[in-house]
């Protein structure tokens, strides 16, 4: 189903309207266009013009796939060029919230990867089962999309824009990563029963790769990935987070077993090189765009006062360079980061930093934030948008995330409440 945005502004206009003046950590003056889909939705991707993302159909209050209902979660994109908003009809991607106490009421899930005109989600098996229309056979489509016997698997499957077609990779994983014709993401061993690294037990994430051109599902072996969080690719390199208790070995050689350390896989070579750099956590892996591995190191895992305020407490944004071997420290407090050409964007949760980072005069927001590799500097955008669980996306110039109402105080999608995570992004100039 295609939607056409009314009343679109032009472009010289929402420059006037919407461009803002941006103060850097060092002074630099920056320009950035901030434009708002209007359009419900969590954990978006970004690839040149398109922004694919998740909507749960109760939070738009439509029944996207016309079952009868509004319990499904949802595959939809927006193309920024066109201003289309576009269903795909197909359902994919997972959003819930926290019931912890410590962490109540914070969204957590998955969203779809898109690269070029194809976009890779997950899939639950189950959705297919509660739906009667499907059962029957009415789109084709099997409930068990792994052929197991069972309706109990993710299974990760991909839609082409440019054609419209589907495919289903039948193979059970999580949080899935796309670049080209290469989806990358775990596969918990316990789920398919099999000892997928041959070291004597099923409970380990293995990193595994699927080639659409190749139709061919690959298992490189490698542990990487956990329940949270998944690989991210790039051209021929996979880069993940290892726990060291996972693979039982100190893989930094500082004495224990209790890190996080990046290691990326090269596709061309079969090749598993462990950089030794602390980095990720349970919740969020590493991004990687050409040679650069952009993520988040807590200092107390690296015993190091990344920022330098005095304290062992904070997460830094870091980054690995393939080409050089080195690790470059950027100093900026954050979370979530993903990578593009020389911005590494990323989410800052105010009160870490100490700082009213928007002038609203609270200390409670996370903010859009970007550091640009090639000028070595920060940019804080002072936009409202990503939360502990949802980071931005960046590709070229577009940096997309999510901005909840009820943390801007504002209504953007115009249904009268402010209540709704909304699809928003930065064009860096």
């Amino acid at each position: 189903m295609l939607y056409k945005r009314k009343n679109v502004t032009t472009l010289a206009t929402l420059i006037l309207l919407l461009a803002s003046v941006l103060i850097t950590s060092r002074g630099v003056r920056a320009e950035e266009i901030v434009l708002n889909t209007g359009t419900v939705g969590n954990f978006p991707s970004a690839s040149g013009s398109i922004i694919a993302f998740t909507t749960y159909e109760s939070d738009a209050f439509v029944d996207l796939n016309k079952d009868g209902d509004m319990n499904d979660f949802m595959i939809r994109y927006y193309n920024i060029t066109d201003k289309l908003l576009v269903n795909t009809g197909l359902m994919g991607g997972i959003i819930g919230i926290r019931r912890a106490i410590q962490q109540l009421g914070q969204v957590i899930g998955e969203g779809p990867s898109i690269s070029g005109s194809v976009i890779a989600y997950t899939s639950y098996e189950y959705w297919y089962y509660k739906e009667p229309f499907i059962r029957r056979g009415m789109y084709g489509l099997e409930g068990d999309l792994n052929g197991d016997g069972d309706w109990n698997d993710y299974v990760i499957q991909y839609y082409d824009i440019s054609d419209g077609s589907s495919g289903n990779t039948r193979a059970e994983g999580r949080f899935p990563c796309i670049s080209g014709s290469i989806i990358v993401f775990s596969t918990y061993e316990y789920k398919v029963d099999k000892d997928l690294n041959s070291d004597g037990d099923k409970g380990d994430y293995i990193v595994h790769y699927y080639d659409i051109s190749k139709k061919h599902l690959v298992n490189t072996g490698v542990v990487g990935g956990s329940r949270e969080e998944g690989p991210s690719v790039s051209g021929s390199i996979i880069a993940f987070t290892v726990h060291e208790g996972s693979v039982d070995k100190d893989l930094n050689n500082d004495g224990e077993k209790n890190d996080y350390v990046i290691h990326y896989y090269d596709i061309s070579r079969k090749d598993l090189v462990n950089t030794g750099v602390v980095g990720g956590s349970r919740e969020e892996g590493p991004s990687v765009n050409g040679s650069i591995i952009a993520f988040t190191t807590h200092e107390a895992g690296a015993g190091e006062d990344l920022n330098g305020d005095g304290d062992k407490n904070d997460y830094v944004i870091r980054y690995y360079d393939i080409t050089n071997k080195s690790v470059v420290n950027t100093g900026a407090v954050g979370r979530l980061p993903s990578v593009s050409g020389s911005v590494i964007a990323f989410t800052r949760f105010e009160d870490s930093a100490g700082k009213d980072l928007n002038g609203d005069g609270d200390k409670n927001d996370h903010v859009i934030q970007y550091y640009d590799i090639s000028k070595k500097h920060l940019v804080n955008t002072s936009v409202v948008g990503g939360s502990r669980e949802e980071g931005p996306s960046v590709s070229g110039s577009v940096i997309a995330f999510t901005t909840h109402e009820g943390d801007i105080d504002k209504d953007l999608n115009g249904d009268g409440d402010k209540h709704d995570s909304v699809i928003r992004y930065l064009i860096v100039q």
